[in-house]
């Protein structure tokens, strides 16, 4: 295989798996939004959701070469999506708070304040409402890439996207 058609391949993998990503962050930003408008509080998430998805896109990719992230004949496939999804979910958790506590670091001006700020209720809520749906994507993304690897890529996009059976 060239260099090219490898590039090729990969893109077409990014925009797939980016694409995903990006409609569920969108559906996320746009809950987040509705919740957040009955206190009058207005947000602008578009460009989060975007970059958002090219970095869950581009982990998933990677992690896809990873041993321990596929699936294996030897154990059922819910094993595989809990797995994965506990490590996606607990990189969730580490981009979720890590963002908010570098933005109030930078609002605030001491470490200290900043943990006391993500700490308080409000702002705890909402980043474990997020990881916990940014994980809930995960899972599905894993649930689908192991019935793609049991079952085949082309059965399975049949299933869904073909005419029916």
């Amino acid at each position: 295989m060239s260099i090219r058609e490898i590039l090729k391949t990969e893109i077409r993998s990014l925009v797939i798996v980016m694409t995903y990503f990006l409609i569920g962050f969108g559906i996320i930003m746009l809950v987040m939004k509705l919740l957040l408008a009955d206190y009058q509080i207005h947000t602008f998430l578009v460009g989060k959701a975007v970059f958002g998805a090219l970095i869950a896109a581009k982990v998933v990719l990677i992690s896809d070469h990873l041993p321990f992230m596929k699936h294996s004949a030897e154990r059922p496939g819910w094993v595989t999506v809990l797995r994965t999804t506990g490590f996606y979910l607990a990189g969730a958790f580490v981009i979720v708070f890590g963002e908010r506590i570098i933005e109030a670091w930078l609002h605030e001006g001491t470490l200290a304040s900043a943990l006391e700020q993500v700490s308080n209720e409000a702002e705890l809520t909402r980043a474990l409402a997020t990881a916990i749906c940014v994980s809930l994507l995960f899972a599905v993304y894993s649930a689908y890439d192991v019935l793609a690897r049991s079952i085949g890529k082309e059965r399975l996009h049949s299933a869904f996207f073909g005419k029916g059976t």
